[in-house]
Order: C-alpha cells, then structure tokens, then sequence
C-alpha cells in the first residue's frame, strides 16, 4: 500500500483548507445569496484554483527530486497512468467537497437539479478532466528548465476547453439551463479525459526515456 509522505500530506490538506475557506469566504462576503448564477460561478473560480493549487505544489515536490525518482523507478507510461489517475480522483472528491459546501452554507433553494446522479457525474468528469489534463501539462513541464513558465502557459491552452465544458455542464445539470453550450458540454468533457490521457501515455516514455 502506497503511503503519503508528509509533503503530500502537507500538500492535500492545504489543497482542503483552501477548498473549505473559499466558500466560506463567499459566505461571509455575500450572506445568504440565492443568485444561482454567481454562486455557481464563485464554486468553478474556487475549484479552479484549488485544482491549479494542487498541481503547482504537487509539481514543486517532483522538482525538488521525488518525481524524477518515480520516473527511473518504474515504466514512464505506468507512472503517467497513475499519476494522472490519482489527480483527477483527488480533485474530483475536492469538486465533490466544495459543491456541498456550497449546499451547506447557502442552501438549495438556488438550484434546479433536474437528475442528481448526472450532477454527480458531471462534477466527477470536470475534476477528473482538470487532474489528467494538469498532470498531463506537468509532466511535459518537469523536462523543461523552467516548469513553473511552461506549466502555466500550457495549462492555460488546456483548461480552456475543461472550463467551457464545466461551465456549460453545471449550468445545465444544476440550473437547469437548456442553452446551446449545454449539448457539447458532455462529449468536450469526456474527451478532455480521454485525450490528454492518451496524449500522456503516448508521450511520455519519448520525453523520459533517459
């Protein structure tokens, strides 16, 4: 059984206090707000930045030594393959989190849940698409001499799509909002798991095979 050392302990519950305070934060800000739309909004900006958090310390840790190690110890394809599971279910229970920390502080009056189970996954899908598509961009970085630079600008390239497709799906499975974004949230999230996972696994053993 894999253990975590105490930077990653460190790391995940930094990621949760962060996670937890964020709303608390809008709460204290706004008070009992029943506006759908900017709660909704405030919930992808701080899951947005706890997602981006997480990886940025997640990849300060492998810099320092520890995931150049995991990478000569093993197959780079099955270290990419753990490595970007391990984030997108991490940031998934953290997406999890916040969202009912939303419902905790500010009700539900707010939504219109049409199916609960595809709120659940819509959720899952957009934590599981950041964590591959980060990791993805950080392993890619970690080669480079300036990870922090190159993690950023591609990041930017790829959470624009996992953002659009976040949007569209919360606007959709938690509003209730029929729109035009709402009928490719689903396929654009679903392959922004797919693809910069096979991209990973495609990739990586050309950028570590030394």
């Amino acid at each position: 059984m894999l253990k975590l050392d105490f930077k990653s302990q460190q790391t995940i519950m930094g990621v949760l206090v962060f996670g937890l305070s964020s709303i608390y934060t809008a709460y204290l800000l706004n008070g009992e707000i029943q506006d759908g739309a900017f709660l909704l909004s405030y919930w992808s900006i701080a899951a947005l930045f706890a997602g981006v958090h997480s990886i940025q310390k997640d990849q300060f840790n492998a810099h320092n030594g520890s995931g150049s190690l995991y990478y000569q110890l093993t197959s780079s394809r099955m270290f990419a393959t753990v490595k970007s599971i391990y984030n997108g279910l991490f940031l998934a229970v953290l997406f999890l989190f916040q969202w009912l920390m939303l419902l905790f502080y500010f009700g539900s009056d707010w939504t219109e849940i049409p199916n609960a189970f595809t709120l659940f996954l819509a959720i899952c899908l957009i934590g599981m698409a950041m964590g591959i598509s980060l990791s993805f961009v950080g392993g890619i970085a970690q080669k480079t001499n300036q990870p922090g630079g190159i993690t950023a600008i591609l990041s930017f390239a790829v959470l624009i799509p996992v953002l659009y497709a976040a949007v569209a799906l919360m606007k959709r499975e938690a509003l209730a909002d029929p729109g035009q974004q709402a009928q490719w949230g689903w396929l654009l999230i679903v392959m922004m798991n797919l693809l910069p996972f096979g991209l990973s696994n495609l990739l990586y053993p050309y950028l570590w095979k030394d």
